[in-house]
């Protein structure tokens, strides 16, 4: 380490780490030290393309593919530079203004401390970062269009959209349709998880620089185990390299890594808060093959071509979650013709 204490230490750095970092240096002075504590290692996109194909790369030693082991769970996850932005398949829509109101409106849970119109500048800024693809006209509200044109839909989104109108859109998504911003456009090879042609937002493209100010000091192989608190006000946080424990200060922390080690980091520091760790919201998923006779070739231009809100709002809320639809476009369902 360059310093004994920083103005801002950062644990993890995924998507949530790197956009509050891009924000927190435009907003403050060229003398703030940072330190980034990142528990992997840079696993360059063309490296993990190698993989993927079943080529050799001795980068794979160092940050293997991972997969939880929780018994009847299974989600992937990237421990490296970047986190799951690596393994992310890149779709984003937005919450609907519903969501922030559930009490309210239905009578279940709580409504959000903030509401739809106070985020909605956020969700339009974060969107033109990430150059995200998406239709002129959607059910929640938008100030301004997204920033690279819509995918194209399949042959049955079409006649879905002649019925349902803006509940049935081409999915707003981070896998650019043309190219932009030295990422190519989408192949529709629905392979996202490690895109061929480099078309998914990840932080290893975003072309932020943040990781490269001079202000910033970036360790890898930094495991972060907890912070070291004074009267309930964390002073300065331990972790690991090369089996070694090291102690930094700094004037804030951030926690960036994801929705397991975030709360394991803070139970390891005493957080006492019975909630912590706990209610992690889940989707339910489910899956359904239609086969549809006398249809053209299916078409679409990205892995999943649309979402449906059909199902979304209204009353049976009450009772049932929103449902949202993901029309695929999976390379193993397109017809041979």
């Amino acid at each position: 380490m360059k310093y004994d204490k920083y103005d801002l230490i950062i644990a993890g750095t995924g998507p949530a780490s790197t956009f509050f970092l891009k924000k927190y240096l435009e907003k403050s002075s060229e003398k703030v030290k940072v330190l980034v504590l990142e528990k992997g290692f840079l696993y360059p996109h063309s490296e993990r393309l190698k993989e993927k194909q079943g080529q050799q790369s001795a980068y794979s030693k160092t940050t293997p593919s991972s997969t939880s082991k929780t018994t009847g769970k299974g989600w992937a996850y990237t421990l490296g530079f970047g986190g799951s932005s690596n393994c992310w398949y890149g779709c984003t829509p937005r919450f609907m203004p519903s969501d922030f109101k559930l009490k309210s409106l239905y009578g279940i849970a709580d409504d959000w401390p903030i509401t739809y119109d106070e985020l909605e500048p956020y969700y339009t800024e974060t969107e033109q970062l990430m150059s995200i693809s998406g239709p002129e006209i959607t059910p929640f509200p938008k100030s301004k269009a997204y920033p690279l044109p819509p995918h194209s839909l399949s042959t049955v989104d079409i006649v879905l959209q002649e019925k349902y109108g803006k509940l049935y859109i081409s999915q707003p998504t981070a896998r650019a349709s043309q190219t932009a911003n030295g990422r190519n456009a989408c192949c529709s090879s629905g392979v996202c998880g490690v895109c061929p042609m480099n078309a998914k937002f990840t932080v290893e493209n975003s072309n932020f620089a943040v990781y490269e100010d001079a202000r910033v000091e970036l360790i890898f192989d930094a495991t972060v185990t907890g912070f070291n608190l004074q009267n309930d006000t964390a002073k300065s946080v331990t972790f690991l390299k090369d089996g070694k424990e090291s102690v930094v200060d700094a004037e804030v922390f951030a926690l960036g890594t994801h929705a397991i080690s975030n709360p394991n980091i803070l139970l390891n520091s005493g957080d006492k808060n019975p909630m912590t760790g706990k209610c992690l919201g889940e989707q339910y998923g489910l899956q359904a093959v239609v086969f549809l006779e006398d249809m053209p070739n299916l078409g679409g231009s990205s892995w999943v071509s649309a979402n449906g809100y059909m199902l979304y709002d209204g009353e049976h809320r009450k009772d049932y979650a929103a449902c949202l639809i993901e029309s695929s476009n999976s390379a193993e369902w397109i017809r041979i013709e």
